[in-house]
């Protein structure tokens, strides 16, 4: 009995014993906390893949790829994502496309399982890992205005020829969506020495009619300019007269092919008319402006008449884009300084003064972006430089291009205006 009891209180080496009875669970507990920080590892190397894939599928969508191909095209960054950060084969995303009024989203997830090393003796021999993200873009209404040089010296050098490949390839990468609403529309604003409205504005000169070949007189100085309607049509316009410039022969009022293109979001209708586009003679760029101006104006929506809709209000969730493209310096006449139908007097302005003042009033209101491109300005148009520069407004730029840069401008313009974020 002395024995035993002896035995029973003697307490040399527990503490070895207790350290080898808890020495396996402390390495077990050791290696889970390993096998899960590689299973967290792992997490993040999948969420990057798969963030930067829905932010490629979304961008494809952008640039007018279809569902299918900007799935696919999903499918290849992440592989490339993944294949660089070692991810597990086991992980395959699974994508889908939203198309809203409002937004275009791109959502993703991917679920694998991760090998485990030291968790299997618990019994554990994978970890599940899951992961989603998901990528938008933000489409306000675009209402965008292209206000086209066709005076006749882009006759020099294929320059007519470089601004309707580039003017087009523009259309075409902002080209609506096929689904749902169209929320991109298009105007387009050819300018010689006048703007030609075309023949559904005929009523705006009243009983004149007879002489009305689609451009008009400005309706008193534009000096300073404003989008608001001092005396509406019709009846209240002059007819600009149809006058031919003696050396070249061309019209002082672009052709019927350069009239003006209103309201529109057919890609087919805009890049054709601007492919027919035809040279008239001068370069009011002041007029241009000001009736680029107008057609994103709802204060001239009841004016236009065509269509209710446009051009909307002014506001964060409608977006009013206008690109003007001039090649030189500025030329008009005013062939007389008329008395319009209120008795006031035009032609007393110069055209200088009538384009910064048009520039003016634009960046006054601030409800516009204007970007401004000077086509191929040589040094002897530094003054026109400064004021295109100067007409910029709302994060517009000005851009000085050669017919060679042309497209990659009007690309780089059409990439500003788009606006893609992760959102989770």
């Amino acid at each position: 009995m002395r024995l035993t009891y002896k035995f029973l209180r003697d307490k040399r080496g527990s503490v070895a014993t207790i350290f080898g009875l808890l020495l396996l669970p402390m390495v077990l507990f050791t290696g889970v906390i390993v096998d899960v920080g590689r299973a967290y590892n792992m997490q993040n190397k999948i969420q990057r893949s798969l963030d930067a894939a829905v932010l490629a599928a979304v961008i494809a969508i952008n640039r007018g790829e279809d569902k299918q191909k900007a799935q696919d095209q999903a499918k290849r960054v992440f592989s490339e994502y993944s294949s660089a950060d070692k991810v597990a084969s086991t992980f395959t995303p699974d994508f889908s496309v939203a198309i809203k009024s409002d937004t275009i989203e791109v959502s993703a997830k991917a679920d694998g399982k991760v090998d485990t090393h030291f968790a299997k003796i618990a019994g554990f021999d994978t970890f599940d890992v899951g992961v989603s993200a998901s990528s938008s873009y933000a489409r306000p209404t675009d209402e965008i205005t292209l206000v086209l040089d066709v005076s006749w010296s882009m006759r020099y050098g294929s320059k007519i020829q470089n601004m309707k490949k580039a003017a087009e390839a523009f259309v075409t990468q902002m080209q609506p969506f096929d689904d749902g609403e169209a929320y991109r529309i298009f105007n387009i604003v050819p300018f010689a020495m006048r703007v030609n409205m075309g023949s559904d504005f005929r009523d705006w000169v009243g009983s004149r009619k007879d002489d009305f070949v689609g451009c008009l007189e400005p309706e008193g100085d534009i000096v300073p300019a404003t989008d608001r309607i001092s005396n509406p049509a019709p009846g209240y316009y002059y007819p600009f007269n149809h006058v031919v410039h003696g050396d070249s022969g061309a019209s002082m009022c672009p052709p019927d092919d350069s009239r003006i293109e209103l309201f529109s979001s057919a890609e087919r209708e805009l890049t054709t008319r601007i492919r027919n586009m035809e040279l008239g003679f001068g370069t009011a760029t002041d007029i241009g402006v000001l009736w680029g101006w107008r057609t994103l104006s709802p204060n001239w929506r009841s004016e236009f008449g065509r269509n209710a809709r446009f051009p909307k209000n002014y506001g964060k969730t409608n977006r009013k884009i206008m690109v003007v493209l001039t090649d030189g310096r500025l030329v008009r006449s005013d062939w007389k300084p008329y008395e319009s139908a209120n008795g006031k007097k035009t032609g007393n302005k110069t055209v200088e003064e009538s384009f910064n003042g048009v520039c003016s009033g634009i960046r006054q209101q601030g409800e516009i972006t204007v970007y401004t491109i000077g086509f191929n300005l040589d040094s002897a148009d530094a003054s026109m430089v400064t004021a295109l520069k100067n007409c910029t407004s709302k994060g517009g730029r000005y851009f000085d291009a050669n017919s060679s840069e042309l497209e990659d401008v009007f690309k780089e313009i059409a990439e500003e205006l788009s606006v893609v974020r992760i959102t989770g």
